[in-house]
Order: structure tokens, then sequence, then C-alpha cells
């Protein structure tokens, strides 16, 4: 008969495997892309203030 460790060791590095994958390619897709814009907001001097996350978020004007 297995042990405890031995019969659920297997399954448990597969799952862990799984989720190291999927946090891995998470990490990736949000690294490469643009600025993701959450909101924005118009002040009363006419400029208008993004809620941003990601890269380049300080060059959002500018970005396309």
């Amino acid at each position: 008969m297995r042990t405890f460790k031995g019969r659920y060791f297997g399954p448990f590095m597969f799952c862990f495997g799984l989720l190291c994958m999927f946090t891995f390619f998470v990490v990736t897709a949000f690294a490469s892309a643009g600025p993701l814009v959450l909101g924005s907001e118009l002040n009363t001097n006419g400029l208008v203030e993004y809620l941003c996350l990601g890269t380049d978020c300080d060059r959002l004007w500018t970005a396309h």
C-alpha cells in the first residue's frame, strides 16, 4: 500500500506546475501589453486624468 505522500505527491506537483505556467503566461501577457485605462476624469481646468495600469502610463497622452 502506498503512503499518503506517495499517493498525492505526483498530482500535487502536476497542479503546481500548471499553476506556475498559468502565472507565467498571465504575467507575460500583462507585461507586454500597453497601458490599460480603467477610467478617466475631466478636471475643472480642462485636463483629463486617467486611471491607468500597465507600462507607459506616464506617456499615455502620446500613446495611440
